[in-house]
């Protein structure tokens, strides 16, 4: 599997364990929209949503059934957070990107994703959705878009495009303390 980049909305990452059942609830109600117009409920992580291909009074209803166990609540905060703090795209990190990453001697610092991820049970049912990462803030950014540049013509999974993609997202990062980008080098699906 390849190491991808994907922007993550740390701020929202962080708020969503510390939200209660209600907040959490009116959370996900806030989204019911936004899952009804996605026809494969399956490409939410958050397994609720498909409970609205019956009804939202089932969603409801199973949401709150949930809420009992501790285990199925960091579930489903993990759920979550890779459902709407990780942004859209994921750019697939071509071979000079990753060495780019860690060839940099701060990669050795970089936060890893259980600084900021709920730690799931070990007989949870989400543990096929778990992704292990790292958060990238600006200046971790810098040589991957150096080593992706200087090997422009010889890159295979990276295009242009994505390149300015993540130079964007370097802007955005450094102009914004609630945003980092995730380097993702394990995710189990």
């Amino acid at each position: 599997m390849a190491d991808t980049l994907q922007l993550l909305n740390v701020g929202l990452a962080r708020r969503i364990p510390l939200m209660d059942d209600d907040e959490m609830f009116e959370f996900l109600a806030s989204k019911v929209d936004e899952a009804n117009q996605v026809a494969d409920k399956f490409s939410y992580k958050t397994w609720l949503f498909i409970c609205l291909n019956d009804s939202f009074e089932l969603f409801e209803k199973r949401y709150w059934e949930s809420m009992k166990y501790e285990a199925s609540r960091i579930d489903l905060e993990y759920t979550l957070i890779l459902d709407f703090a990780f942004q859209k795209p994921k750019i697939k990190l071509d071979y000079y990107g990753t060495g780019g990453f860690y060839d940099n001697p701060a990669s050795c610092d970089a936060p890893k994703s259980d600084t900021l991820m709920p730690v799931l049970h070990e007989e949870s049912d989400e543990l096929f959705e778990q992704r292990d990462f790292y958060l990238l803030d600006a200046p971790l950014l810098d040589p991957i878009i150096r080593a992706l540049e200087a090997n422009l013509d010889e890159l295979k999974d990276t295009t242009a495009a994505e390149i300015e993609t993540i130079r964007g997202w370097r802007e955005l990062v450094a102009a914004d303390d609630g945003f980092r980008v995730a380097y993702i080098y394990n995710e189990w699906r």
